[in-house]
């Protein structure tokens, strides 16, 4: 199922010619319901869910704070067994997912309950970014098309609809956040991928290309100005939300989960070798050049949404390489940015990255880096060509 939806999507992006509307939307439909309704297609998506909501469940029914304590502090609820092995984990996403799976939990009593409900409101954040996606216009698309585009990613079937993951959340943010860019609201969109931020953490990386959009683009004599009042703003949102439930830095540092830190991203995997235990602080070195190699880039031109595009597609890159916590839905993270870019490397791009994604457990696991990226590169040529057989032959 997974191959066909993938084929279907690049041939998809690459036609000149769509179905009809009404083809699309049907298609659509049945997709989304078919991945919803769908088993797991990650053995560690019911973990993820149940952990969403037992956390919120801890703060809403027992006022214990997630941060702080970890699962066991309210093991004598009944959905307990089902987080046990976990019990160690304090969260470590933002405190506005807090805040939803405590709304959650104070709807849902059990835990079958609130993670339905967890997934339709993921469902519902996907159905958002369709709007959001349809609104980026760009020269030589047919209106509404990256909504469509969107709609029918695999990577959004897959790890959204079906795994349940948070990332589809920021996925959608950024997708705002780059709307509302084109519109020429740039304060507007730092304060969305403030937001995103505040889902999880890391989208925090995106905020820099933003705010260099808003003072590039603001009147000569008021650029400090607008540059230090989205500077305020974006502390003054983060520190409303974080305030009620701030346990302190040293309990946040603790939250991390020190035990995947073995799953090491691919550059770590390639310089340990070498390099053993100084590998992870050579690629953060290395993440840290290329971050700011991409700002100063960025600055030439900072108010061009296709740049902020390219600059943030090259940050998400560095960051899926070095990230000691890599997980296959991370690529989700890089979507709006692929849809925006839409040029022929960004699609083969696109490609290698749902294969990648989409073979992570069952092959770079066991078979190691090398031979996965081998593999992955061979399956990204061969989807590719026969994506472009399809365009060619399809009448």
């Amino acid at each position: 199922i997974t191959v066909v939806v993938a084929v279907t999507y690049l041939w998809v992006r690459q036609s000149p010619r769509w179905p009809s509307r009404w083809f699309m939307l049907a298609s659509i439909a049945l997709l989304w319901a078919l991945f919803f309704f769908t088993p797991p297609f990650s053995a560690q998506r019911l973990d993820d869910l149940n952990h969403y909501y037992f956390h919120g469940k801890m703060l809403a029914r027992y006022g214990l704070n997630p941060y702080a304590v970890p699962p066991s502090a309210a093991a004598v609820d009944p959905d307990y067994p089902a987080v046990a092995i976990w019990h160690w984990f304090r969260f470590n996403y933002g405190p506005l997912w807090l805040a939803l799976a405590a709304l959650v939990a104070l709807v849902a009593a059990r835990l079958a309950e609130g993670v339905l409900l967890l997934r339709v409101v993921l469902a519902a954040a996907a159905a958002a970014g369709i709007g959001f996606a349809a609104s980026l216009g760009r020269r030589g698309q047919a209106p509404g098309s990256l909504g469509v585009a969107w709609a029918l990613h695999p990577l959004l079937l897959v790890w959204g609809l079906s795994g349940g993951h948070n990332d589809v959340i920021v996925a959608v943010l950024l997708l705002a956040a780059l709307g509302l860019g084109q519109r020429g609201r740039w304060q507007l969109a730092a304060l969305a991928v403030v937001a995103a931020a505040l889902f999880k953490p890391v989208a925090v990386v995106w905020w820099p290309m933003f705010w260099l959009a808003g003072v590039a683009t603001a009147a000569v004599g008021r650029r400090l100005r607008v540059g230090v009042q989205m500077v305020l703003a974006a502390f003054g949102l983060a520190l409303a939300a974080y305030l009620p439930v701030w346990p302190g830095w040293a309990t946040i540092a603790g939250s991390i989960p020190t035990q995947n830190l073995l799953l090491a991203g691919p550059l770590v995997a390639v310089l340990r070798p070498w390099l053993g235990g100084s590998a992870t602080a050579v690629a953060a070195v290395g993440f840290g050049f290329i971050y700011v190699a991409v700002l100063w880039w960025l600055s030439r031109s900072p108010q061009n949404l296709e740049r902020i595009a390219a600059a943030s597609l090259m940050v998400g890159l560095a960051l899926l390489a070095v990230s000691p916590l890599l997980q296959p839905w991370y690529a989700l993270w890089l979507v709006p940015f692929l849809l925006l870019l839409g040029r022929p490397w960004a699609r083969w791009l696109e490609g290698g990255l749902v294969v990648a994604s989409l073979t992570f457990y069952p092959l770079w696991y066991p078979v190691g880096w090398a031979v996965a990226v081998a593999t992955v590169a061979g399956a990204t040529v061969a989807l590719w060509g026969l994506a472009r057989v399809l365009r060619r032959t399809t009448p």
